[in-house]
């Protein structure tokens, strides 16, 4: 049952993605190609992992600090109400932004997975406190 929900979260988000490489490329980029862009990274994730887990781990970080950039750039640009976020109103934001945000801070149910391996991957010895 897991896998059936790992295959409908990863085909919305393949089709997500290749919905926004169309529109960001100005509908140069057809569908199907976006679909094939989207998959390529999914192979260069899985490519990387023979590099070990850390130079993995090291790339996704580069990618969490891109987000977080990103984040941090639309913040700076929407400018919301300091008082209506002080109070926390959503209407601080424009809909848009709203979204926009909403989709960065949304969590795939792959990630779990994803983390748990990491997690499992280090080898630590249980009895060392100072380790664990």
């Amino acid at each position: 049952m897991a896998e059936v929900v790992l295959i409908g979260a990863d085909i919305q988000e393949v089709i997500g993605s290749a919905i926004a490489i169309k529109i960001r490329s100005q509908w140069v980029i057809p569908l199907w190609g976006g679909v094939l862009i989207t998959a390529s990274h999914c192979f260069i994730f899985l490519f990387l992992e023979n590099y070990g887990v850390r130079k993995l781990e090291a790339f996704f970080a580069v990618l969490i600090s891109t987000m977080a950039l990103s984040f941090a750039w639309m913040f700076a640009e929407t400018r919301p109400s300091s008082k209506e976020l002080i109070i926390g109103q959503n209407q601080a934001f424009t809909y848009s932004a709203q979204r926009q945000f909403k989709r960065l801070l949304e969590l795939s149910p792959h990630n779990v997975f994803l983390y748990s391996a990491l997690v499992q991957s280090r080898k630590l010895d249980p009895k060392k406190k100072d380790k664990v």
